[in-house]
């Protein structure tokens, strides 16, 4: 049973994931696309309100241009994203790159691609991902809400929680939102935005290393053009 259930995840998450021969953009276009992101959510009406008190508390930001999701019965999530860490300045630093991904089961059926935002509110949550303890529901709350026209009566209030997750979602899907998310380093895309072999602590803490390109995503999140 437990080999069945693999099986159906990994066809599920295979739906909704791109192939490896075909990565859908760089490092680069991934920053680019996290901006563009950003000011969308910004856009919102709802983001004054109910995001922008969390991020100017957040330790740190998960921004994922696009977390596409789907499947049946057994869902399936996946997206490619970049981590940054406010530093003492209050300005965030250079972002490492990480794949969100997972799969939960349960009654559900669709597609759907979302632009999320996730908050790290403490230095709990930052730990969890660095060290590659991420799993959504294993040890770490979060609060999940959902922005625009069809999502904004659903945005979270819920206070206290380590991580808060916000998004456009485009598309249907019904059933578990993050149950069982792992977030995980894509050293590959390090490599290739700074060169060499960079670690997540050695960009995010150490600040080691740097690219011009990232100014305006850093920008973006301060609320800067």
């Amino acid at each position: 049973m437990q080999r069945l259930v693999l099986s159906l995840a990994l066809f599920a998450l295979a739906l909704v994931a791109p192939a490896p021969a075909a990565r859908a953009s760089d490092s680069a276009a991934i920053v680019s696309r996290a901006v563009a992101a950003i000011e969308r959510l910004r856009s919102d009406t709802n983001f004054l309100l109910n995001v922008e008190p969390h991020l100017k508390k957040a330790k740190a930001v998960l921004i994922v241009p696009e977390l596409l999701k789907g499947g049946f019965i057994i869902g399936a999530e996946y997206g490619n994203g970049v981590l940054l860490v406010r530093g003492p300045d209050q300005n965030f630093g250079q972002p490492a790159f990480y794949t969100v991904g997972g799969g939960s089961i349960g009654l559900q059926i669709g597609a759907q691609s979302s632009e999320m935002l996730f908050l790290l509110m403490n230095d709990k949550a930052i730990k969890a991902v660095i060290e590659n303890r991420f799993r959504a529901g294993a040890g770490l709350s979060v609060a999940v809400g959902l922005l625009g026209a069809a999502g904004g009566a659903s945005t979270t209030t819920a206070l206290g929680a380590d991580i808060y997750a916000f998004g456009h979602a485009v598309g249907l899907f019904g059933g578990g939102a993050f149950e069982g998310t792992t977030i995980q380093p894509r050293h590959a895309f390090n490599a290739d935005y700074y060169g060499g072999q960079p670690s997540p602590d050695d960009i995010l803490f150490k600040a080691m290393v740097a690219n011009p390109q990232s100014e305006p995503l850093r920008r973006v999140l301060v609320g800067q053009r």
